[in-house]
């Protein structure tokens, strides 16, 4: 049970590639949202915004389903501090396009809070015009538009980086996590220990490790 408000979290499994076909079948899967609310609403658009602005369903609703059928953290941008410079600093256009927030940047990687959710292709378009990997967390479509809102974007840094084989790598990311996933529910097996892996297990106590042992004694 949730009991409120969704609790932000790491995934604990390889994240899902992002598809609005998917998150539909699981919000009517778990009747959260009537098939014909959401054939109604396939092919307007982004179909997490949709349903909230039309009030198919709430706002936090939603975004625990993603986070839930994803493996996504839910990090929603009134519970963190997004870093309002990346917005002056990188190329914002595709970013505002899909309501995404910049939440922070290490490296060459930046994490942005999903209006919800929004789909693969979506992420990898940043991706491209960022020239960063892109690390996306599930934030809700309210509290990120109006963020949006508040913050617009302010004169732009032209970073030269757009490397075409970034949004290749990104979907990538989820297609490997979408074998590893499938291949362990096939299985139903337990999580692999890396330890036990990489280092053989001891069968046997101090008798098994090699030793010198001194020269029998001599009598007479």
């Amino acid at each position: 049970m949730w009991g409120g408000l969704p609790r932000a979290a790491l995934p604990l499994k390889h994240p899902k590639r992002l598809d609005e076909t998917r998150l539909a079948e699981a919000l009517s899967e778990r009747g959260l949202v009537e098939a014909s609310v959401l054939a109604a609403h396939k092919g307007r658009g982004p179909i997490a915004q949709l349903l909230v602005s039309d009030g198919a369903i709430g706002d936090w609703d939603l975004s625990r389903v993603v986070s839930e059928v994803f493996h996504l953290p839910f990090l929603p941008v009134n519970m963190t501090q997004p870093d309002r410079e990346l917005l002056d600093s990188l190329p914002c256009k595709a970013l505002l396009e899909h309501g995404l927030v910049p939440v922070c940047r290490q490296g060459g990687l930046l994490t942005v809070a999903m209006p919800g959710m929004v789909e693969a292709p979506a992420l990898a378009e940043v991706g491209a015009e960022t020239g960063l990997r892109i690390m996306p967390v599930v934030g809700t479509v309210l509290t990120n538009r109006r963020w949006l809102e508040e913050n617009p974007c302010g004169a732009q840094e032209d970073l030269n980086q757009t490397p075409e084989e970034l949004g290749a790598e990104w979907g990538d990311l989820f297609d490997e996590g979408d074998a590893a996933v499938q291949m362990q529910d096939d299985e139903n097996a337990e999580p692999v220990s890396l330890t036990s892996a990489e280092r053989p297990e001891e069968s046997g106590g101090v008798g098994d490790s090699p030793m010198v042992l001194p020269p029998p004694p001599r009598f007479g």
